[in-house]
């Protein structure tokens, strides 16, 4: 046989088995005797944001007639942001034997890999999962997980707040070590570094220690800006929005929830999609479907604006910018 011919064949072969070995290493086989489900959700921290990515997540798992109240089970707590709670949280649904786990927030996620391999993990609200370690990719995940992310890159965000307000020194606020924040914060330092504004690190551990560092830096800066991370969504984005307006000054969210509460603005990821993005990933899975089937998905950018915010910081818009797309609260 002539030699390249061969070879060729040997490496079909490898190629071939390295493939089977991957495919065979995030197969979830769906039990045919099976007729009933549990999914256990675990809660990082709760927001009315955070509560509706679950409800939409529990309405696409019942996509169809295949599972329902009569053959499905959820089993639902809440750590807030505590780590030896959210690791007795997952054993627990590692001894009850669930079929699935749900989680949200990076932080949330990485504790709930780091316990099990066998169970099947569908994650939601997490910005970088390949940075931060969560998947090797977002076409393959590499493992027992996949879910759907809030990322709207630092510059679509950042172009939007520039037309609203002339930013010249942004406090950018988040928690110290949070792999999501640090990203952002990593991100927007270049972006300020390539379009004139000075980024001013405002990185707290605890919401007291927070409190102090924005009282202590907010005469420095003409606005805030509140990162993707569990401290901001768990108190700190309100601490920002008080001590900002008391000085008159603008802040800008990544979180829907921060300019509902008087962020000036935010572009932002859709919870309710991505909830339901997540949902219709854990009933494919319970269906029987391979994790190779599978991506990790995003949903589009969505701008968000505080007309009252607006009026009562004397900023004016104009109609064009008013009207551009955004959701207006007023």
């Amino acid at each position: 046989m002539n030699k390249s011919i061969i070879l060729f064949v040997i490496i079909g072969i490898i190629v071939i088995g390295g493939v089977l070995s991957y495919v065979s290493t995030i197969k979830i086989d769906k039990d045919p005797s099976k007729d009933s489900f549990k999914i256990g959700i675990v809660k990082w921290v709760t927001s009315e944001q955070f509560d509706k990515n679950i409800s939409e997540f529990k309405r696409y798992v019942e996509l169809d007639e295949h599972f329902n109240e009569n053959n499905l089970e959820y089993l639902e707590d809440i750590s807030y942001a505590n780590k030896s709670k959210h690791q007795e949280i997952v054993q627990k649904f590692i001894d009850e034997k669930v079929d699935l786990i749900f989680t949200q927030t990076t932080s949330g996620t990485l504790i709930a890999k780091e316990m099990t391999r066998d169970i099947p993990i569908v994650f939601s609200v997490v910005t970088y999962p390949v940075e931060a370690g969560i998947i090797d990719d977002l076409s393959h995940s590499g493992n027992n997980l996949v879910g759907t992310r809030n990322y709207v890159p630092i510059e679509t965000q950042f172009d939007y707040f520039t037309e609203i307000f002339p930013i010249k020194k942004l406090g950018f606020v988040h928690r110290l070590n949070e792999p999501n924040s640090v990203i952002q914060y990593n991100e927007a330092k270049e972006y300020g570094s390539n379009n004139g504004i000075e980024i001013i690190d405002i990185v707290g551990t605890s919401l007291e220690d927070l409190e102090s560092l924005l009282s202590e830096n907010i005469s420095k800066v003409d606005s805030l800006y509140q990162a993707c991370d569990s401290l901001v969504q768990s108190g700190g984005e309100e601490l920002a929005i008080k001590i900002a307006t008391e000085k008159n000054k603008p802040t800008f969210s990544c979180n829907h929830d921060g300019v509902i509460k008087g962020a000036l603005a935010g572009v932002v990821a859709d919870f309710i999609d991505i909830g339901q993005l997540s949902g219709s990933q854990a009933h494919w899975i319970l269906e029987g479907s391979n994790f190779d089937f599978l991506k990790t998905e995003s949903s589009s950018p969505h701008k968000i604006l505080n007309l009252k915010t607006a009026n009562s910081l004397g900023i004016e818009l104009a109609n064009e910018m008013k009207y551009s797309g955004a959701e207006l609260i007023d």
